[in-house]
């Protein structure tokens, strides 16, 4: 096992020209946790002869299971997925997705950030309660990751079960519908509060 490094700062959108030249020119900090890093960077790169669409749903429970018991303070750090993405695991992400791609390698700062860093988004998918068929929905849709992923409330267990219950039988007008609906609920606190059923039962048309 490797040990697990995070950069000391978030690093922000006008530095990555430098860190793409240079990943270790910034401060970094041992977190004190090791993982099988080099043992799932050697899995991601016998997948190269996939379409880079594929490869999001054939590695996903291998990111999970090689950091899932990591404590919740460092898969919660986008400052850990950014060396991971820039470092140790920056193939995949250059495969994966186009170079100029910035928020893949570094996520963004919003509470849904982590969603859009190319390693931490296959993480918390692999996170998710439900079974495989529910995780597999992700990635079943484009339209579903993009709504899910670039939605706050996919912070929830709980509210992302019921979106990807729903989504999977929605054309993709009414994904985008669905997910603006959940998005304004969750504005005022009252998703949170609501059970699973009734998550799915909120319209999928346009308010």
């Amino acid at each position: 096992m490797e040990k697990c490094y995070r950069y000391k700062e978030r690093i922000a959108n006008s530095e990555i020209i430098e860190l793409l030249g240079d990943p270790q020119s910034r401060e970094t900090v041992n977190t004190r946790c090791s993982a099988e890093i080099k043992k799932l960077a050697t899995k991601m790169n016998r997948t190269r002869y996939l379409h880079p669409s594929e490869l999001d749903s054939k590695l996903y429970m291998d990111v999970y299971n090689t950091f899932k018991h990591l404590p919740n303070h460092i898969t919660n750090d986008i400052r850990f997925w950014q060396y991971l993405a820039l470092n140790e695991l920056r193939s995949f992400v250059e495969k994966r997705f186009d170079k100029g791609r910035t928020p893949r390698y570094l996520g963004s700062q919003s509470m849904g950030g982590l969603s859009k860093n190319a390693i931490s988004r296959l993480y918390r998918t692999g996170s998710q309660q439900g079974g495989d068929d529910i995780r597999d929905a992700i990635f079943s849709r484009q339209q579903i990751q993009q709504d899910l992923h670039e939605r706050t409330f996919s912070l929830s267990q709980l509210v992302s079960k019921a979106f990807l219950k729903k989504a999977i039988d929605l054309n993709d007008d009414e994904i985008t519908s669905y997910a603006m609906n959940i998005r304004k609920r969750s504005g005022a606190k009252l998703i949170f509060a609501m059970t699973e059923e009734e998550i799915i039962d909120i319209s999928s048309d346009r308010d």
